[in-house]
C-alpha cells in the first residue's frame, strides 16, 4: 500500500508549533469538497472506499481534522494489509482523529489557562470544572 509521511501530533514540535501558530477563524470546509477531495486521494491512491464512507468521514471532521480523520482511516485499512476501506475503518478514524485534536491542542491550552480565565469560562458555562480536571490529569500523563 503506497503511504505518505503524516507528523505525528504527539511530537513535541508540532505542539509548539500550535503554541505559536497566529490563531484564525477557519471556515467550515464544505462537506461536499471534503467528501470529493478525500475520495479523489484515496481513489488515486488505489485505495477502494464507498460513497457513504467518504460522507461519513466527511461530516466527522473540522478544520486541523480533515487530514488527521483521512490518515487514520488510511492507516487502519494499511494495518490490515487491505486495500479497500471498512466502516470500521471510518468509525474508528473519527474517533483517533478526535483524541489526536484534544491531545495535540485541546488539552495543552486547557491546562495552560490561568485560574481566573478557568474560572470566567466556567462561570459562563463555556467549560466544565470536569474537562480542566481531564485536561490536567491528562496534560501531567
Amino acid at each position: 500500500m503506497r503511504g505518505t509521511h503524516w507528523a505525528n501530533p504527539r511530537n513535541d514540535e508540532v505542539i509548539t508549533f500550535f503554541h505559536r501558530a497566529k490563531t484564525s477563524t477557519l471556515a467550515d470546509a464544505p462537506i461536499s469538497e471534503v467528501r470529493d477531495a478525500s475520495g479523489k486521494t484515496f481513489h488515486a491512491s488505489g485505495i477502494t472506499i464507498t460513497e457513504t464512507q467518504l460522507s461519513k468521514a466527511a461530516e466527522g471532521t473540522y478544520g486541523y481534522m480533515i487530514r488527521l480523520v483521512g490518515h487514520h482511516i488510511w492507516d487502519a485499512a494499511d494495518m490490515r494489509d487491505s486495500d479497500i476501506i471498512s466502516d470500521d475503518d471510518v468509525a474508528n478514524g473519527i474517533t483517533k482523529a478526535r483524541i489526536d485534536l484534544d491531545n495535540a491542542v485541546c488539552i495543552p491550552e486547557l491546562h495552560g489557562l490561568s485560574k481566573k480565565r478557568s474560572r470566567l469560562l466556567v462561570g459562563h458555562g463555556l467549560l466544565r470544572r470536569a474537562d480542566l480536571r481531564h485536561a490536567s490529569r491528562r496534560a501531567h500523563a
